[in-house]
């Protein structure tokens, strides 16, 4: 069993099981990824075109992330930039490929998400060999 703390959140435990699949991250709860590996999304900076607004380009999000790796913590950045609904950002962290697949809710400038909370990032995790 493997603990997640910080200094101002709930500790998180978590099984030996893994996740199957893409996995989908809430944003301050952390979230076992690989064997390895514990994420947790730290921060989202959200640029991509609200619905409602003409812009010049798509846009994209920055996500911060705290990783627990092997008992040692790393903070990094992860991006998604959707274009015709693919992502094309590829981040490597400590061994592990790490693709946004999908970030939810979409802005809309009548609809403004309330709190980072409401976000949901969906990943896939993969080892790489070094």
């Amino acid at each position: 069993m493997l603990l997640f703390t910080a200094c101002t959140k709930e500790v998180g435990t978590y099984s030996e099981e893994l996740p199957k699949g893409n996995i989908m991250l809430k944003n301050l709860m952390p979230q076992r990824v690989s064997d390895q590996m514990i994420l947790e999304i730290v921060g989202i900076v959200d640029n991509r075109c609200p619905v409602g607004e003409i812009c010049n380009s798509n846009g994209e999000v920055i996500i911060g992330v705290k990783a627990l790796v092997d008992g040692n913590f790393y903070e990094h950045s992860i991006c998604y930039n959707s274009t015709n609904g693919s992502a094309t950002c590829v981040s490597i962290m400590e061994g592990h490929a790490i693709e946004v697949v999908r970030v939810s809710p979409y802005p809309d400038i009548y609809k403004p998400v309330k709190s980072m909370s409401d976000y949901l990032i969906e990943v896939k995790v993969e080892k790489v060999e070094n």
